[in-house]
């Protein structure tokens, strides 16, 4: 079976550092607004509109929080219903994740004040923040 982590193998690697390596990435799922010109976008109305790409890393910009993505399809779809939208008007995608450090979700307004969502305990269950995004397959 091949590994695509082939490529950091190094006899200077033990068996625990290329684990270390596979779990960089854990697995979830993002819930994506999906605008006229048919572009991603984060579901939050509040901040900048982060826009995601199929398979493509989305990084956090300079001065904004981390990422909002969700444990599992349940939590995502409860977010969703709580926010008495369409589900047609939200996508639910798998994703791959880079988990943060940080505890709290943040956005910088326009006119350059940050702007803080209390915590992990406010924030839907299920929430998990992120550094990096990766959508990678819609979720029906």
């Amino acid at each position: 079976m091949k590994s695509r982590f082939k490529n950091f193998y190094n006899k200077d690697l033990g068996v625990e550092d290329i684990k270390m390596l596979k779990r960089r990435y854990k697995k979830g799922i993002k819930v994506c607004y999906k605008n006229d010109l048919g572009k991603y976008q984060s579901a939050s109305l509040l901040g900048k509109n982060t826009n995601y790409e199929l398979k493509k890393w989305t990084e956090r910009t300079e001065g904004n929080g981390p990422f909002a993505v969700f444990d599992g399809i349940k939590n995502a779809k409860l977010f969703i219903r709580r926010l008495k939208a369409i589900l047609g008007i939200f996508s639910v995608f798998k994703c791959k994740y880079k988990k943060s450090k940080e505890k709290v979700l943040y956005y910088v307004s326009m006119l350059g004040n940050k702007k803080i969502n209390n915590g992990l305990d406010k924030l839907p269950e299920g929430t998990i923040l992120a550094d990096r995004v990766k959508i990678l397959k819609e979720v029906k």
